[in-house]
């Protein structure tokens, strides 16, 4: 096994790894092949992403490894109870049934060299410690200068506020915007966020990928959407973080308990307040 492998795949399935094989090479990831269950707890700690077919996964989850990240359980056509138990027992990110699955692992493939060039992207949260203390403001002018130096996201938690395509003055840029996100949410299809496909679907301004509300001036709580379930929220974040070097994050003053969970995922937090004796109380 060579030291420098982008993904590992665990499995003496012929089929399984001529499947993996295809995807790495179009996303031009390299991929070491693991026989034994020895190799597979080496790679545990090192690999990037750790691919585990349905042949080895109960020699795998019967090791018992410590649970990470980046692992993905494969299989021929769907998975049985047994394979679901034992990719509980991993912790698993997903399992991916093929040929059924491709879509999604070639979408896993991109994301890893994306992961591969940019990292996790480095993600700051903006919070107003008062009213009208230019948070919003600040958010979308740090989001746009680091479009200058590489890829850079800019995500609108705030659902009372003024909706950040309008703040940046081009809120009739096409895409993808947070209600749609609601939309799939409560049933309509869609499938697994890759990082690629995400960026794409935003409205882009000025090279910032951009997610914000379709409406906006919005003045209270009784007039804003409905709060983000956690999980949404965490995905896109995720998936923003993968394929982006900078991640900004306009949060709303009061933490709801979405955007409480978002905060833990920030690397900073900047709170925004002005020189007056009441925002600083405020903040």
């Amino acid at each position: 096994m060579s030291g420098n492998a982008t993904a590992v795949l665990a499995t003496d399935d012929a089929r399984l790894r001529a499947e993996l094989d295809r995807s790495a090479a179009a996303a031009g990831v390299s991929l070491d092949l693991v026989a034994d269950v020895d190799q597979t707890m080496r790679a545990w700690a090192t690999a990037r992403v750790l691919f585990v077919g349905a042949d080895r996964l109960s020699e795998v989850a019967a090791r018992r490894p410590p649970r990470r990240d980046g692992v993905h359980v494969l299989c021929l056509g769907a998975a049985d109870a047994g394979v679901l138990r034992d990719a509980l027992r991993l912790s698993a990110q997903e399992v991916l049934e093929l040929p059924t699955g491709s879509s999604a692992l070639a979408d896993l493939m991109a994301e890893v060299v994306d992961e591969g060039a940019h990292g996790l992207g480095w993600t700051i949260g903006v919070v107003g410690g008062s009213g009208g203390a230019g948070a919003t403001t600040l958010a979308g002018a740090l989001a746009l200068v680091a479009g200058r130096r590489g890829p850079s996201a800019l995500v609108d938690l705030d659902r009372c506020g003024p909706g950040l395509t309008h703040v940046l003055g081009d809120e009739d840029a096409p895409g993808t915007d947070w209600e749609t996100f609601l939309g799939r949410e409560s049933g309509e299809p869609g499938g697994r966020l890759g990082s690629r496909s995400l960026r794409a679907a935003l409205p882009q301004v000025g090279g910032t990928a951009v997610l914000s509300w379709r409406g906006h001036g919005r003045a209270s709580a009784e007039t804003a959407p409905a709060e983000l379930p956690g999980s949404l929220a965490l995905e896109v974040v995720s998936g923003l973080q993968r394929g982006h070097r900078v991640v900004v994050v306009d949060l709303p003053r009061g933490l709801e308990a979405t955007s409480a969970e978002v905060v833990v995922r920030c690397d900073e937090v900047v709170v925004v307040c002005t020189s007056t004796v009441s925002s600083v109380l405020a903040a």
